[in-house]
């Protein structure tokens, strides 16, 4: 008898607790972003390169013994070479060759 009266109570506490679940379900905000498509995270992802490459550009040396360079260490100049030519800006090619 005793485990009969636990019993339903526990089952009317669960349906008390699931009643409480379904009422709380989180509302959708309105301003949420659709999910980007491939192609518009790739059109993101050369757009920010293109402009990472611009500001690199920016501070190359122009002018005097170092011209063309970046810094007078040529590890760093190296990682800069880097990243143009993995954009495909090689000697006579792209933006920058």
């Amino acid at each position: 008898m005793l485990a009969a009266a636990i019993g339903t109570g526990f089952v009317f506490l669960l349906t008390a607790l699931l009643s409480q679940a379904d009422e709380k379900k989180p509302e959708k905000p309105d301003n949420i972003a659709a999910p980007l498509t491939e192609t518009r995270v790739i059109e993101r992802v050369t757009a920010s390169t293109d402009k990472a490459l611009d500001w690199l550009e920016s501070k190359q040396i122009k002018q005097g013994e170092s011209t063309g360079a970046w810094n007078t260490n040529q590890a760093f100049n190296a990682l800069a070479m880097l990243a143009f030519m993995s954009s495909g800006h090689t000697p006579g090619r792209g933006k920058y060759g």
